[in-house]
C-alpha cells in the first residue's frame, strides 16, 4: 500500500480509529495505533508521528508572522489546558511578533510556558524576527517531541511521547516491566531521530 500523506489529519483519523479497536478488538490502545500506523504505509506509529513533525516543522507557517496581532482577552496570564480549541486551533504554534521600542518581542504559544505564550527574544527587524520565530519553534517542537520514560509502576515502565498541544492524547510507544529495557529503546529511537 502506497505510503499517506504525514498530515496531522491523518494522525487525528488513526487516533480516533485506534480507540474504537482498542475497544472492540481484543488489542491495546498503542497495538491499534501500530497497526493503523502499518496501513497507512508506515513501519509504526512512532514513523508516522516523526514523518508528521518533520512536515509541520518544514511548513512555511512562519514565513507569515503576524506583527502586533490583537490577542484574545486574557493571552499572557491562561493556563493552556483552560484555553479554547478555537483558541488554541489559531494561536498555537503560531509565532508572532509585538513592536516597541527596542524593535520587536518574538513569542509563541507553543507550550514552553504553561499559562502564556513563550518569549522568543527581541530583535530589530522583521527579518531577524521571522528567522527568530523559525529557529526556535523548529527547536521547540523537536524537544517537546522527544520520546521520554514515563513510570507506571514499579513493574511497568513506558516510553511516551508526551502530547503535543492540550487536548492531545500522550502516545505509548512501547512498555517494559524495568527500566533498563525502556530506556534502551529510547536511546535506539534517540539515535535514529538525529
Amino acid at each position: 500500500m502506497p505510503k499517506q500523506r504525514p498530515t496531522r489529519t491523518l494522525l487525528d483519523r488513526i487516533k480516533r480509529s485506534a480507540k474504537v479497536r482498542s475497544r472492540t478488538a481484543a488489542i491495546s490502545h498503542s497495538d491499534a495505533l501500530e497497526a493503523a500506523a502499518k496501513e497507512a504505509g508506515y513501519e509504526s506509529w512512532f514513523a508516522l508521528t516523526q514523518a508528521v513533525r518533520e512536515a509541520v516543522a518544514g511548513s512555511p507557517e512562519v514565513d507569515v508572522l503576524l506583527v502586533d496581532p490583537q490577542l484574545p482577552e486574557g493571552f499572557y496570564d491562561t493556563p493552556n489546558e483552560d484555553r479554547s480549541e478555537s483558541e488554541l486551533d489559531e494561536w498555537w504554534d503560531r509565532p508572532y511578533a509585538v513592536s516597541g521600542p527596542r524593535g520587536f518581542d518574538v513569542r509563541c504559544l507553543d507550550g514552553g510556558a504553561w499559562d502564556r505564550p513563550t518569549f522568543y527574544g527581541v530583535v530589530a527587524t522583521l527579518e531577524e524576527a521571522r528567522e527568530l520565530a523559525r529557529v526556535k519553534l523548529q527547536e521547540w517542537k523537536r524537544i517537546r517531541g522527544r520520546p521520554s520514560v514515563l513510570i507506571l509502576s514499579a513493574r511497568e515502565f513506558a516510553a511516551v511521547v508526551h502530547p503535543q498541544r492540550p487536548g492531545d492524547d500522550m502516545q505509548i510507544l512501547a512498555t517494559a516491566p524495568d527500566a533498563e529495557t525502556i530506556e534502551a529503546l529510547l536511546k535506539k529511537l534517540r539515535d535514529t531521530d538525529e
